[in-house]
C-alpha cells in the first residue's frame, strides 16, 4: 500500500494515475487518512460487499437498537436462501 499526502497529489498528479495498488491519501498538515484509491480491478471485486455494509449502515441509523437486531436477524435468513 502506497501513501501521499494531498500536498503530494497537488504537486504530482500524475500519482493518482499511477497506482498498481491501493494508495491511502492523507491530509497533508494532519497527517489523518482522508481517501483510500482502489486500482478498478479490486474495485469490481469488492464493489457488492461495499454496498451491502453502506446499506447495513444506513438500516443501522434508522432503526432503534432492537429493530436493528431483528433486521440483522432477518438479513441473514435471506441470504441463506438466496
Amino acid at each position: 500500500m502506497t501513501t501521499v499526502t494531498t500536498t503530494d497529489i497537488l504537486r504530482h498528479p500524475a500519482l493518482l494515475n499511477a497506482t498498481d495498488g491501493i494508495t491511502l491519501i492523507e491530509d497533508g498538515r494532519r497527517h489523518e487518512p482522508k481517501s483510500v484509491l482502489l486500482p478498478y480491478a479490486l474495485y469490481k471485486k469488492v464493489r457488492e460487499q461495499i454496498e451491502d455494509e453502506l446499506y447495513l449502515m444506513s438500516n443501522q441509523k434508522a432503526l432503534n437498537s432492537d429493530a436493528y437486531k431483528e433486521f440483522l436477524e432477518i438479513e441473514e435468513v435471506i441470504e441463506d436462501l438466496a
